[in-house]
């Protein structure tokens, strides 16, 4: 099918989905009005009626999951999930996971949500099946809605069976526990053998591997033990993923791509020295610009830009963007981070080129912690 032939179909099921979602909300399951309008009925629901319209959730998740729809729309389908829960329907396992991937996957945090979602799992726990554990864990990890006794059972259930779960669960899990920060030295001896078998087919499962291992280290230091990654060949394959994965997630869109190299020709006016694409000094993270303010002082220049943060308000760093800088400020560097739209938002609001370089000087100062001497001169030089 040809990219009209996809759109089309695209629009076809969004279409679908707002049709199905409407319906719901003529038989009063989902509730009416604008996002941010109180919860309200449309009529009183029939008897079995939640049980009914189950299904048309799961539909507009499914939907969710594939970009079709807007977070307008997922709101809706978040307050109907939790009004079907307040009415004593059961969300199955199926729900539970497919609800956690569409926040996850839209970049959508939805707090009341997660702890629905977190409390029916723990609920439900045995009929939570390994993927079901995997989708909840890693979303949870990357909208930062850490549920301390959802995690300290899939700690748990890692600890007890390692083996029930496949290369990349086991992976993704790891990775998840290391984003959330609950990690531990026991669940990693827990789990280390069933890790350094050869049994890790996909690049993904290595570099999460790789990340989680770093994230037990800086959290934990020595008393962490061994890695989780013992074979040696099986250790540098992972960290290569891990880097040549960790900078091709990170690259900016179309229009956001000459940010760094505006920030570094700031940095250059204001008199600091500053690298791009250069490595921490042990070569386990890589940095895009890096500013030296002093022989003493590094600074990591982060810029965010919105598929690396929730879609939400107020707009905050995913899981993996937040456990980079945990890496980076245990290894001593400062972590200045530019949000991209703010950025760009500096060349419409100036009116000439030194007005354009004065605003951005100013939103670098802001940033950066740096402040200009008595005599306008950079405080700091190279």
């Amino acid at each position: 099918m040809g990219c009209g032939g996809g759109r089309a179909a695209s629009a076809r099921q969004l279409q679908e989905g707002r049709r199905c979602l409407g319906r719901a909300a003529g038989r009063g399951i989902l509730p009416a009005g604008p996002r941010h309008a109180p919860v309200g009925l449309c009529g009183r629901p029939r008897p079995g009626g939640a049980r009914r319209h189950a299904g048309a959730v799961r539909r507009g998740v499914a939907l969710s999951l594939r970009g079709l729809v807007e977070v307008e729309l997922f709101d809706a389908l978040a307050e109907r999930m939790l009004l079907l829960a307040a009415r004593g329907a059961q969300l199955s396992p199926e729900d539970i996971s497919a609800a956690a991937a569409a926040c996850g996957a839209m970049g959508h945090a939805h707090p009341r949500l997660f702890r629905v979602l977190a409390g029916e799992a723990l609920r439900q726990a045995g009929a939570m099946r390994p993927r079901h554990i995997c989708s909840l864990a890693w979303a949870s990890a990357e909208l930062g809605h850490v549920d301390e006794a959802l995690f300290s059972h899939i700690c748990g259930v890692l600890e007890a069976g390692p083996d029930t779960f496949h290369a990349e669960a086991l992976a993704l899990l790891l990775w998840s526990l290391a984003v959330a920060q609950r990690l531990s030295p026991r669940t990693a001896a827990a789990v280390r053998d069933a890790v350094s078998r050869p049994r890790i087919p996909s690049t993904a499962a290595l570099s999460q591997l790789y990340a989680a291992e770093l994230g037990l280290l800086a959290d934990h230091g020595p008393s962490a033990g061994p890695g989780l990654l013992e074979d040696a060949g099986v250790s540098a394959e992972a960290r290569r993923a891990w880097l040549r994965g960790h900078c091709q997630a990170e690259d900016a869109p179309p229009g956001r791509r000459d940010a760094f190299a505006e920030i570094a020709d700031v940095l250059r006016r204001e008199g600091l020295s500053c690298q791009q694409q250069l490595l921490t000094e042990d070569g386990q993270v890589p940095v895009r610009l890096a500013c030296f303010p002093s022989s003493e002082d590094k600074v990591a220049v982060e810029v965010y830009y919105s598929a690396l943060c929730t879609s939400t308000e107020p707009r905050r760093p995913l899981g993996k963007m937040l456990l980079r800088r945990r890496l980076l400020e245990a290894r001593g560097w400062r972590v200045a981070a530019i949000n991209s739209e703010e950025w760009h938002g500096t060349v419409r609001a100036a009116g000439s080129p030194s007005g354009l370089h004065r605003l951005r000087a100013a939103l670098l100062e802001a940033r950066l912690g740096l402040s200009p001497a008595a005599d306008g001169q950079p405080a700091i030089s190279r």
